[in-house]
């Protein structure tokens, strides 16, 4: 492909965006979202994260909290109720960091709600699921 072959295609804008967004606001993003999770100082800021930003990072609506706070340190990042801990990974070996990839992509949105139903209530499952189902209607329709 040539370069006006991706502008004519609408690849290259795309493209651009994904390395402008990534090389420039993904950091700053996650070091504001994982800060406002742990110090719910300015509750405003908390909930905007959670339920403005958050979507544009491809995260589903405020449910970072439950993976974060409420299975990984509440865990202690120990097997078998922490479902994304990093312990059975070697850590500079690239097929394993692809296995750990894959399982938490794929698995995460089955694992945590039946975690949080196990750990927490029936009740925090719930509106898990619902903030998911919430969250995959959203894209599915606007897309």
């Amino acid at each position: 492909m040539t370069a006006g072959t991706l502008v004519a295609t609408g690849y290259l804008p795309g493209i651009l965006f994904l390395i402008i967004h990534n090389a420039i606001f993904l950091g700053r993003f996650v070091l504001l979202f994982h800060y406002t999770t742990h110090n719910n100082t300015v509750p405003i800021l908390t909930a905007y994260t959670g339920w403005i930003i958050s979507p544009f990072f491809g995260l589903p609506f405020d449910t970072y909290r439950y993976h974060h706070i409420y299975m990984h340190h509440s865990e202690n990042n120990q097997l078998p109720w922490d479902t994304t801990t990093t312990l059975p990974y070697q850590r500079d070996n690239f097929m394993h960091f692809l296995f750990y990839w894959m399982r938490h992509a794929l698995g995460v949105s089955f694992e945590l709600p039946y975690r949080t139903f196990m750990r927490r209530s029936a009740w925090d499952a719930g509106v898990l699921v619902t903030k998911l189902g919430a969250d995959l209607y959203l894209k599915y329709f606007l897309y």
